[in-house]
């Protein structure tokens, strides 16, 4: 099934709970740290792909191995 823009509700409101405490957060931090994670991983598949692109320029065909960390010495 295809999401539209069409198939959002007509009213939507959304509030945030005053002072709530979160005793299972780092100093109570109500922050998800997700988006930090995702952003790191589409480095190193942007940097398997940077590498998959020059080596096929360079007339090299065959797997090779891109373990994580990605350090310098590595790529």
């Amino acid at each position: 099934m295809e999401i539209q823009a069409t198939l959002r509700p007509i009213e939507f409101r959304v509030s945030l709970l005053k002072n709530a405490p979160n005793p299972s957060g780092v100093l109570r931090n109500k922050l998800m740290q997700e988006p930090p994670l995702c952003c790191s991983a589409s480095v190193v598949f942007a940097l398997r792909q940077a590498i998959q692109i020059g080596r096929n320029d360079a007339g090299m065909k065959d797997w090779f191995a891109n373990d994580v960390p990605m350090t310098v010495e590595r790529v």
